[in-house]
């Protein structure tokens, strides 16, 4: 017997040699899994919604499959970073030095051949594959990171280093209001309303903030070298709560940093909010890639007609913060 990072036994499995299933709570889905998680994830109970399986030092060669996309972002070897192949009833994402990810139905296959990045596997299986699987049912997943008030969900979009998550983590701070996701926010259409999806209970802050928030100097890098730390939320020895179910969503904030001195909220027309959310969609070129742009932009113009979009300015610095967090709790209870 072995013990997973999450505290669950696990035994060998009899047929395949897998490790027995865990069940984890992930983007509203449960799933069972095999693959051996070292980030902070909520425990669930079966059913199973989703089934994940974990090959190690395997890999998932190309035989009868259509490159679908490809990323133009490129390797000094000249490999792209990402491509997505096609066979009826198949598809797969592969990662440079990250593995492959075989998507049929409701089971993913991570296989991790030899000489790649396990941990960089999780990270993706973790952000895009799993967003992937979720724009794939007509789950758009936004680059935000949201936090529960008692008016809906609040989730601030930005790219990477826009202080999307700072911004989550000031209303943890100032207001209490847990965390509902980081990073990605899958929204869904529940009649006319929208419903946010939680993610899992970790944070990505950097390091001087992480420290800030939690007294603690120890916290694991997202990766080795990286400036970012692993924010466990709801563990005793972490920061704030998690909030575990989907609920609908109050707002949606565009967040800018600039020469102003004091926070500003001011809503944005339909039209340019359609616009941000698409730029701030977490795999607009892939989704795009795989034909799939059509029902995602449908979806996105009811929820910009349906859900407030603010614009969110405020003035640079840390000190800053609590102001923005009053601005934002201000906002929204104008609801």
């Amino acid at each position: 017997m072995r013990r997973n990072v999450m505290g669950n036994e696990k035994s060998p499995g009899a047929a395949s040699g897998d490790p027995e299933p865990v069940h984890r709570a992930l983007y509203g889905e449960v799933v069972a899994s095999s693959f051996p998680f070292t980030h902070h994830l909520a425990p669930a109970q079966p059913p199973a919604g989703l089934q994940i399986h974990h090959r190690p030092g395997e890999t998932a060669g190309p035989a009868g499959r259509e490159a679908i996309w490809v990323s133009p972002l490129r390797h000094p070897d000249g490999t792209p970073d990402c491509r997505l192949d096609r066979r009826p009833g198949e598809e797969r994402l592969r990662f440079h030095g990250a593995g492959d990810f075989l998507l049929s139905g409701r089971r993913i296959t991570v296989a991790v051949p030899d000489g790649d990045d396990a941990d960089r596997a999780e990270l993706r299986l973790l952000g895009p594959v799993l967003a992937y699987w979720l724009e794939l049912r007509g789950i758009p997943a936004l680059h935000a990171s949201a936090v529960v008030h008692p008016a809906g969900a609040a989730a601030f979009l930005a790219s990477h280093g826009g202080g999307k998550s700072l911004l989550a983590a000031a209303l943890m701070a100032e207001a209490g209001l847990p965390l509902l996701a980081d990073d990605v926010v899958a929204v869904e259409a529940a009649g006319p309303a929208f419903l946010a999806r939680p993610s899992y209970p970790q944070m990505r802050l950097a390091a001087d903030d992480a420290e800030r928030l939690t007294g603690r100097a120890d916290l694991p890098p997202v990766l080795p070298g990286l400036p970012k730390r692993r924010v466990p939320v709801g563990a005793a020895d972490g920061f704030g709560t998690f909030h575990g179910e989907a609920l609908p969503l109050a707002r949606l904030y565009l967040p800018r940093r600039g020469d102003v001195e004091a926070p500003e909220v001011a809503p944005v027309g339909p039209a340019e909010a359609l616009l941000a959310l698409v730029e701030h969609s977490f795999l607009a070129r892939l989704a795009a890639g795989a034909g799939l742009q059509p029902q995602r932009l449908a979806t996105l113009a009811r929820l910009v007609e349906n859900v407030p979009v603010r614009r969110l300015a405020y003035p640079s610095g840390r000190q800053h913060l609590a102001a923005v967090a009053r601005a934002v709790l201000a906002d929204l209870r104008r609801s």
